[in-house]
């Protein structure tokens, strides 16, 4: 039997650094519009992951470096009342 998560949660890549691809876990506390998107240093948008509706539960994003340049990275996650964001680097 799958449990519902207790909170929404935003996970640490694994792995990190990663030259390849890599794998962000997040948790979906009750059904919400998940908004995941990937930053440059600068602060810019370089990639809209998610836009959607999700039920609550456990996911995991997949990203593989081929829109993504040797660099470090931002990424964030918004749904309802929660917001993080946390840093990976990708190695060619």
């Amino acid at each position: 039997m799958l449990q519902t998560p207790e909170s929404f949660s935003l996970g640490y890549n694994y792995p990190n650094p990663f030259n390849a691809e890599t794998v962000i876990p997040f948790q979906v506390k009750s059904p919400c519009r998940v908004i995941f998107k990937v930053y440059d240093l600068r602060g810019r948008e370089v990639l809209r992951v998610l836009d959607g509706e999700y039920a609550a539960g456990s996911y995991r994003v997949r990203l593989n470096n081929s829109v993504l340049t040797s660099s470090v990275y931002f990424y964030k996650i918004r749904m309802i009342e929660f917001s993080a964001v946390r840093k990976m680097v990708v190695l060619e």
